[in-house]
């Protein structure tokens, strides 16, 4: 009896307290903050902005703003650390995931132009309420004052 109270009381716990965060996935946030960081180094326009989700591509004038951090941006990273803040977290209704998103940072990135950056992005993976916001929906490039420099996906994000 004792152990079946035990372990009810350890299974109502795990449920309380797993509340909206989900299973964090390091390896496909390292993968899309290097393919960021790739696209900055590479001035790879199309490739950031295949990241993009539709409703950023729809409602905000993503070229120019990926061509403006592009000219902010100088040189190519020499060194880099990427910082997942916690990893994914969302909502769940039923047992369904209705809402996985991150807040990634690439942080200390070092250029061969002996620049500093931080670059910070959002980006959804679920989110039943609307489809079209599933991918990135904003990257904001910041100096090594944390100051913002610009913003792709048509918002201050501080």
């Amino acid at each position: 009896m004792k152990k079946k109270l035990v372990f009810i009381t350890v299974i109502l716990i795990s449920i309380v307290f797993s509340g909206c965060v989900t299973k964090k996935d390091p390896s496909s946030i390292k993968v899309q903050s290097e393919e960021i960081l790739r696209c900055f180094d590479e001035k790879d326009a199309e490739g950031l902005k295949s990241m993009f989700c539709q409703n950023s591509i729809d409602y905000y004038d993503i070229d120019s703003e990926i061509q403006n951090a592009f000219d902010l941006y100088e040189g190519e990273s020499v060194s880099y650390k990427i910082y997942s803040n916690g990893g994914w977290s969302g909502g769940y209704d039923n047992g369904i995931c209705v809402d996985k998103h991150s807040t990634p940072e690439i942080g200390n990135i070092k250029t061969n132009c002996g620049k500093e950056y931080t670059i910070g992005f959002c980006v959804y993976e679920v989110y039943e309420k609307d489809e079209g916001k599933v991918g990135i929906c904003v990257i904001a490039l910041r100096d090594d004052n944390g100051n913002q420099l610009a913003a792709i996906g048509g918002f201050e994000w501080e």
